[in-house]
């Protein structure tokens, strides 16, 4: 699945047998995922909203992946237990800053990838900003609680996340 979206990608930069390889050996779903969310990294597999990525701009759809990529690299290099803590943290600031942290360097992975790839920058204003305090308050704000006191172990996990998406 993920090949053949791969090249539908029309970015005549992008070096797609690259790109192809980041994916090698992980779990890729095309999913339904509701809301305005395209991607969503899990423990053991990472659901993507062909649809939804296919509307948008080729650029974004590169950068999508990669975001998502680097939170499944994460996952897989520091655990679901470690993860599952973090997610328990019922201090909402450390939870906030755990969040934020994770998404910036999902970003900053991407951003730096794309570069790798495409011979392109990614320009910051193309990415949720969150180093920036305005963004970042506002998605600390509106996004944060959602995740809040939500997850407490693997089931409440796989739960919380269900609700999201649906395989195609």
């Amino acid at each position: 699945m993920i090949n053949s979206f791969i090249d539908s990608i029309k970015l005549d930069t992008l070096d797609k047998n690259s790109f192809k390889k980041l994916f090698e050996n992980k779990n890729i779903i095309d999913g339904s995922i509701v809301a305005d969310i395209k991607g969503i990294a899990m423990f053991d597999k990472i659901i993507i909203d062909v649809d939804q990525l296919s509307d948008l701009n080729p650029r974004i759809q590169v950068f999508c992946l990669l975001h998502e990529l680097c939170h499944s690299l994460r996952f897989d290099k520091l655990g679901a237990d470690h993860y599952l803590k973090m997610l328990a943290n019922e201090n909402f600031d450390e939870f906030a800053y755990m969040v934020i942290y994770e998404e910036l360097l999902a970003d900053r992975f991407a951003s730096f990838m794309f570069y790798r790839l495409t011979n392109m920058t990614y320009r910051w204003d193309e990415t949720q900003k969150l180093s920036h305090p305005y963004y970042r308050n506002q998605y600390v704000k509106n996004m944060v609680p959602l995740l809040f006191k939500k997850i407490k172990n693997r089931k409440a996990y796989e739960k919380f996340w269900a609700k999201f998406y649906e395989e195609k």
